[in-house]
């Protein structure tokens, strides 16, 4: 087991655990218990770097220490030894139960979603996951539609157009007015062959 962590993470963790420390200090230390201790260290699990394997880069596993049970809110942070070749990969953390790695929305908070290709979980790119009591989620969002702003090109793969009249122009796609007209020519040519 690999695990890693950043000057500045060693920075925090140490801040944590002086903070922890001076509060017990006016209590007595003596009255301290291991598991507080413990939980201390778990709150600065996003700030170690633990390394995830996996040999297919669909399902990854982790061994993370102190973490005993997965729940809502656990953050920790891994660094994938394969690029992921699935959209919906999954997690298995210290044997505790694979869950799928997904990537949160822009719409709302809870809104997840898979990866929009394969590939999107790079080797060797330490990721920061949520727990969010049924599956990990990244800290990276994906773009929803439905909070997109602006004209986007038809270059980029929009329209150019802010109205539906002005996009069809821009698509190269006949209006309703055009297409009704060609169609009273060809009755009209039709009418006159017919007579």
């Amino acid at each position: 087991m690999s695990k890693f962590i950043t000057l500045s993470g060693l920075s925090r963790f140490l801040a944590k655990m002086k903070a922890y420390v001076d509060e017990r200090a006016g209590a007595g230390l003596s009255g301290a218990t291991g598991s507080e201790f413990a939980q201390k260290s778990i709150e600065s699990l996003p700030d170690m770097i633990y390394d995830a394997t996996s040999t297919d880069g669909v399902a990854y596993t982790a061994t993370i220490p102190g973490v005993t049970e997965l729940y809502a809110g656990l953050k920790i942070t891994v660094k994938l030894d394969k690029t992921s070749t699935s959209t919906m990969p999954t997690l298995n953390v210290n044997g505790l139960g694979a869950k799928g790695i997904r990537q949160p929305l822009t719409t709302n908070s809870f809104s997840v979603t898979a990866g929009a290709i394969t590939t999107w979980l790079n080797k060797a790119c330490p990721i920061t996951l949520t727990y969010t009591g049924s599956q990990w989620k990244t800290d990276f969002v994906r773009s929803s539609a439905a909070y997109m702003y602006g004209t986007v090109p038809v270059e980029s793969g929009g329209t150019g157009a802010t109205t539906a009249a002005e996009a069809l122009t821009n698509l190269g796609a006949a209006s309703v007015a055009y297409v009704d007209q060609k169609i009273a020519e060809l009755q009209a040519q039709i009418a006159a062959q017919n007579n």
